[in-house]
């Protein structure tokens, strides 16, 4: 046989595989139902996304299938259907993975993504939620795992997470300038020890130290005091590690420090207990029904009965509608003032008082 012969059964073979494969490429069958392996691509001609279909009966109402142009009697129908089913896959445009999806007859039971670290989390609904964050080169420097139906999450770090935690957000609500304690606990997943340099120039954050170390393959506390300061604030803190190439990480406390709260003042006016409130704002917690807050000069004589009867003008009135409530009381001079609050669902009314410095 010539050497031709043998080039032409070649490439008659090559071109038979490659119309083969194109034709159980994004198939549908008589009915217009999509089934086996479908893809997009992008105009570089990258796949885009790809998995693939499966035919199912579906139990729709009859409402629905008279939608469908099916017309029965029956309370409920069953009617073929194209579902995606098994692992999807999204790419970016560059060919490196965007997302993985596992589909199990058209529900979605686990999403996997993959991006750069620059970019924010994303919170999903699915059952199992994974996402993988990646440095400028793609080596892979975070995984955050959230499993929606025991409602945990959990952060590994490093290419072989050598590093795991549970907490990254913090959330403080207490008086202004009390300080609280708290812990992030780590847990080593490493042969080798793993060092934390801690930061010590934080305004309202103070460790006992600069630098600790973890064990291999053991749990650590980190004990970390936090100052609480007026109004709502976030602070970011950043521990570097000495994995791979000293991953940092980033944690995100958020705090609301309040001057008074409903719940601390009295049915009476109580003249010995007076809160200070510094600046042109006061911040007050409504942890009951009160509908408003009412600020009156103060005198000595003043008694609540004369300010239940409306023999005083209150000279600031406020709507605590919401349960934090920031109140402007620039306007009024500085000294001391009675403040009533009124609960207009249980007809509570409580009294405090407060001096502007």
């Amino acid at each position: 046989m010539s050497k031709k012969i043998y080039l032409s059964i070649i490439l008659a073979f090559i071109f038979s595989s490659i119309f083969s494969q194109s034709d159980t490429i994004n198939q549908t069958d008589e009915n217009g139902n999509k089934i086996g392996y479908w893809q997009e691509l992008y105009s570089n001609q990258n796949i885009k996304i790809c998995g693939n279909y499966k035919l199912i009966q579906e139990k729709i109402s009859k409402e629905e299938a008279f939608m469908r142009g099916v017309i029965s009697s029956a309370d409920f129908l069953y009617d073929t259907t194209s579902v995606k089913h098994g692992k999807w896959t999204e790419y970016y445009e560059n060919k490196i993975v965007k997302t993985i999806t596992s589909w199990k007859n058209g529900k979605k039971i686990e999403l996997e993504e993959f991006y750069p670290y620059e970019k924010i989390y994303l919170t999903g609904k699915d059952k199992i939620h994974k996402q993988y964050f990646y440095d400028e080169n793609w080596n892979l420097i975070e995984i955050v795992l959230t499993d929606n139906i025991q409602n945990k999450v959990k952060y590994l770090f490093g290419a072989n997470s050598e590093l795991e935690i549970t907490n990254k957000k913090f959330y403080f609500f207490d008086r202004a300038n009390t300080n609280v304690q708290a812990e992030i606990v780590f847990k080593s997943l490493s042969d080798d020890e793993i060092i934390l340099s801690l930061p010590s120039n934080c305004q309202n954050i103070k460790f006992k130290k600069d630098k600790v170390t973890i064990p291999p393959n053991q749990s650590f506390a980190l004990d970390f005091t936090y100052n609480i300061s007026l109004g709502n604030t976030t602070d970011n803190l950043t521990i570097t590690t000495n994995i791979d190439n000293n991953i940092s990480i980033n944690f995100l406390i958020n705090s609301y420090g309040y001057q008074l709260k409903g719940s601390e003042m009295n049915n009476f006016i109580n003249k010995k207990m007076i809160i200070r409130v510094p600046g042109d704002t006061f911040y007050f917690v409504r942890d009951d029904y009160s509908s408003e807050i009412h600020f009156y000069s103060y005198d000595k004589k003043l008694t609540k009965e004369e300010i239940d009867e409306g023999k005083s003008t209150p000279v600031l009135s406020f709507p605590t509608s919401r349960e934090i409530n920031e109140i402007d009381i620039k306007k009024l001079p500085k000294g001391k003032y009675i403040i009533k609050t009124v609960d207009f669902n249980f007809g509570n009314i409580k009294f405090g008082i407060i001096e502007i410095e």
